[in-house]
Order: structure tokens, then sequence, then C-alpha cells
């Protein structure tokens, strides 16, 4: 992927910043220690309204954010069940952006008892129905993820130093066979959904959902936008399944569930490489866990 050039310090990012909500400002830096180059700044402006400013590492996820956020976001039915951060300026120079603030708290962070989390999973499947059934170009976000031999293969490769042959030659054996995501429509996805990116906020004794992190947002299958839960948030907890799926208007199909488990086994070998290289080894191991599960399931 197409990277931004690093001359594009913090210094550049802050006159940015300021000329759009002036100088009486102050950022905090919340940026991860690990994984992507990214820089994700709090901004205070003189009135106390909360911004954030978002420089990705790579011209895809910049670009990928912007459109989701100006052009599909606009476009979903509006409701006091959700939000989402609005672009107030973004550089294409830069490959940044300055969105607004939402309220409320990761969820998983968040002290929220079972009644609050099983609304929040089922407002989040009814907002993924809302995305996936979207009337835009989905292509205009980025290239599509359709889990074809080349992706997968790839993504064996890269998983090769960090785990076992026999599981590597079973992932291959059962990831690779022609025709096993046939009939399954290409739409609008998130593509980096799950409670991590799920803000609560309680007001008047009601719950919302704000969704955020958009920069993955990208043309695919709309089981992408399922499998973050599968292996963790729904395990333990069912019932918070049942929300999601009864939010979106119905359950997969049997076949759909297959597929399912095949794009989990993908992805998992994605995180135990992605995860090992970029020092973050509690997202490893959750990678060669998932692994390990889904041999069960799978043959």
């Amino acid at each position: 992927m197409e990277q931004f050039s690093s001359r594009h310090g913090n210094e550049l990012l802050h006159d940015f910043v300021a000329g759009i909500l002036g100088n009486n400002i102050a950022i905090t830096d919340r940026s991860r220690e690990f994984g992507r180059k990214s820089i994700t700044w709090r901004i205070e402006a003189a009135d106390g309204a909360g911004y954030y400013l978002k420089r990705h590492e790579f011209r895809s996820h910049y670009h990928a954010e912007t459109v989701a956020l100006t052009q599909w976001a606009p476009l979903l039915e509006g409701s006091v069940r959700w939000t989402c951060p609005e672009v107030v300026a973004d550089s294409p120079e830069l490959g940044a952006l300055i969105i607004t603030e939402l309220h409320g708290e990761i969820l998983p962070d968040a002290d929220a008892g079972i009644e609050d989390q099983i609304e929040m999973h089922r407002t989040a499947g009814w907002i993924a129905s809302k995305i996936h059934r979207l009337d835009v170009d989905p292509r205009l976000a980025g290239n599509p993820r359709l889990y074809d031999r080349a992706m997968i293969e790839a993504l064996l490769e890269s998983a090769s130093p960090y785990v076992d042959a026999e599981t590597l030659r079973w992932a291959e054996r059962v990831a690779t066979r022609d025709g096993q995501f046939d009939g399954l429509p290409v739409v609008p996805t998130h593509s980096d959904f799950s409670p991590r990116n799920w803000l609560i906020h309680r007001s008047n004794s009601r719950v919302s959902l704000g969704l955020i992190d958009w920069e993955r947002a990208r043309p695919g299958f709309w089981l992408e936008d399922v499998q973050r839960m599968v292996n963790d948030h729904w395990l333990p907890e069912p019932m918070l399944r049942d929300a999601f799926f009864d939010g979106y208007g119905r359950k997969p199909t049997d076949e759909e569930e297959g597929q399912l488990k095949l794009i989990c086994l993908v992805n998992a070998l994605g995180a135990v490489s992605w995860a090992t290289e970029h020092g973050d080894i509690g997202f490893a191991e959750f990678g060669r866990w998932a692994l390990e599960r889904l041999k069960s399931e799978l043959s």
C-alpha cells in the first residue's frame, strides 16, 4: 500500500488544525504505541468542543475513511439510536482528517450491563444492515476484499514464520477450495466492525451507539462485518449474537455459517502475522487460539 511521505511532521499537522480551529487549542496525542504509524490527536477547541485529527499511514486508509464519512454516512437513515463522526476538514496532501468527537465510551471499556450490551448489539446489527444496503458504488472506497486464492496464499506465506507447518497445510486445504464464496454479493462494508469501534452513550435513560474508525471501509461480503465478533464477544455470551442478527433482520444461512468460519480462519492467519511483526503479543496469541478452535469446526 502506498504510504504518505514522512516529511509531513507534527508541525504541518498542527498548522492544519490551527488553520481550521484556531490557535487556542489543546492537543492530546492518542496515537497507538505499536502497529501502524498513524497519528491520532484529540483536540479541544477554545469553545470546549472536541475533535480528532487522524493522519493515516496509508493513502488507502485516508481515502476509505474520507469516502465513508462524506459519501456513505450521510445516506444512512438518521436516528437517535446511533451516530458517527462528521468530517470538518481534510487534507489529501497530509493524509489527515479533522472529525467531530463523539460522546461515549468504547463498549468493552464501559461499565455496561448485559441489557445495555444486548441493545448495543441489536443496534449494531441494524446499522450494519443499513450500510450493506447503501445505494452507492462501494468501489469508490477502495479495492474489494473477496478472499480469492491469491489473497489467501499471500496471507499463508506471511504467516509461515509464525504458524506451524501442519496448521498451514490444513488452512490452505480448507480455505482455497474453488467456489467457496459463491453466492455472496459484494456490498459496502465497514470492515472493522466490532465493539472495539462502538461507543456507548447514555442520555435520558436511552443508550445510543457511536460508530468510529471507518478507514477500512471497502467493498466486500456482508459477513466481513460479522467475523470480528465470532471468536470473542459472542462465544461467552451468545445472546449478543442473537441480538445482532435480530437487529440485522436475518441470520446467516447454513451455507453462510460455513463461509463465515472460513473468513474467520483467513483473518486469524492475518492476525498472527501482523500482530507478531508489530509487537502485539496478546493479539497474536488470540489469532493462534482462533486457528486451533476453527480446526474442530472446519474439515
